[in-house]
């Protein structure tokens, strides 16, 4: 039986044809020929100047490196198929544009958990000692460049230790921790010079698997973020 072709397929195919990697600009620029657009997709955004659907498929490649690692960027707005991408695509037959189809529904789910991702990293990096009293960014900890991967936030304590943390925006899963025992051990054979390694994943929940995981590993712990509202009357 043949197995229909997702948008995260055609994407991965697009990048397959183009050499296995390519710049967001030339992705979005090809993607037409890969999907049928939309009239929403092809709509303008309000602020950004550019189509709706080069903001899906921002979303739709940080969905295939975050939970499927089928791509990683291994420089700023670069996308490249990883050895698992391709074992992927082996098993997918191409089809015609007209036939894939996806829901807006499932776009704007990724495009929000990809904004509460931001904005947690971005409210973290100014004041990390919230995370953990004494703790500091190390370098340029946000969006730390590694040859596995970026990570989200590295960051050194007060005994001098790096702290690898991976973000994830709703509940994180048994997957997660996958990805940041890669980051960490990269650090620790790379970076760490003698200092210890320990992990931290922070979510709003965690899947079970995830927890009964971490519960035997000594130097990685979770972390729950909270989000709370005020209101104020307007004049």
């Amino acid at each position: 039986m043949t197995k229909k072709l997702t948008r995260k397929d055609a994407l991965l195919r697009l990048i397959s044809d183009i050499g296995g990697e390519g710049t967001r600009t030339e992705i979005n620029a090809k993607i037409p020929r890969y999907w049928k657009l939309s009239d929403k997709e092809r709509e303008i955004k309000k602020g950004t100047g550019k189509p709706l659907y080069w903001h899906h498929v921002a979303s739709i490649c940080q969905a295939l490196k975050d939970r499927n690692y089928y791509l990683e960027n291994p420089s700023r707005s670069v996308w490249r198929i990883t050895k698992a991408g391709e074992n992927h695509l082996r098993s997918v037959e191409l089809h015609d544009a007209e036939e894939v189809e996806i829901t807006e529904e499932k776009f704007t789910a990724q495009e929000t958990s990809l904004s509460i991702e931001r904005d947690l990293q971005a409210f973290l990096c100014k004041d990390p000692g919230q995370i953990e009293s004494g703790l500091k960014l190390f370098q340029n900890g946000k969006e730390f460049d590694t040859e596995v991967g970026r990570i989200d936030i590295l960051a050194i304590d007060r005994k001098n230790d790096l702290l690898v943390i991976e973000l994830k925006a709703g509940k994180a899963r048994d997957d997660a921790l996958g990805q940041l025992l890669g980051y960490m051990s990269f650090i620790s054979h790379n970076l760490a010079k003698g200092k210890n390694v320990r992990g931290y994943i922070i979510a709003n929940d965690f899947g079970d698997r995830l927890r009964y995981a971490v519960r035997s590993l000594r130097n990685v712990r979770l972390k729950a973020y909270r989000v709370s509202f005020s209101f104020e009357d307007v004049d």
